[in-house]
């Protein structure tokens, strides 16, 4: 993992940073903004190409950044194809980023 990306959390934001420092650190416009209701609940999402069209969701609580996601989208007419593209995805991330230090798939 090379220093710059051991500054980070995720993409280039931390945990904590506020909705408009996040808006900063992405150079695309936004494609989804919204929320409300539970804590102040509040999401933000764009669409990158990382290899592939992906979307990036970033979750903030009372204006602080508490979880975020890529969302691979997409259709296939055979759904074991979602497995090469995770498979694919991972791979990419692990060339850049390193090996995660946590792997959740839904």
């Amino acid at each position: 993992m090379s220093e710059e990306n051991s500054l980070y959390n995720f993409r280039k934001t931390r945990w904590g940073m506020s909705i408009a420092q996040v808006k900063s650190s992405e150079d695309v416009e936004v494609l989804e903004e919204g929320g409300g209701g539970y804590m102040e609940t509040l999401r933000l999402g764009y669409e990158v190409v990382i290899g592939k069209i992906v979307t990036i969701l970033y979750v903030f609580i009372d204006d602080q950044l508490v979880r975020a996601k890529y969302i691979l989208d997409g259709t296939h007419e055979n759904d074991n194809l979602f497995i090469n593209d995770y498979s694919d995805f991972t791979e990419i991330l692990t060339k850049k980023y390193g090996k995660p230090k946590e792997e959740n798939v839904f």
